[in-house]
């Protein structure tokens, strides 16, 4: 089952809009990758007050410890709360943060 934080629908099309910004991707790519994204069996956490409250605790902690950003903690507060890691093909967060936490997925 795939698990995603309800930040992800603002995350991805930022994402995607910078690929196609930086000349990466084209548009008509990003938005095909939007639809299918949509199209996903995600679950999406973190849209109720407790859920949101426990995923906020768990990322400050981490980017407290970690040094990272608190929007970055809020994916691994997230992976911690399920017993799980974080996917991700973020070259410079993977090699800044995963010596100090096992939460972290290279997919790269």
């Amino acid at each position: 089952m795939l698990v995603a934080q309800f930040t992800l629908y603002y995350e991805l099309p930022a994402a995607l809009l910078k690929a196609v910004r930086t000349r990466r991707i084209t548009n008509d790519d990003a938005r095909i990758a939007l639809d299918l994204f949509f199209r996903l069996p995600l679950r999406i956490a973190g849209g109720n007050r407790r859920t949101t409250a426990e995923i906020s605790h768990a990322a400050y902690d981490l980017a407290s410890s970690l040094g990272c950003s608190y929007y970055d903690a809020t994916f691994l507060g997230l992976a911690r709360i399920l017993r799980t890691r974080v996917v991700t093909a973020d070259d410079k967060a993977y090699r800044t943060f995963s010596s100090r936490t096992p939460l972290l997925l290279w997919i790269g």
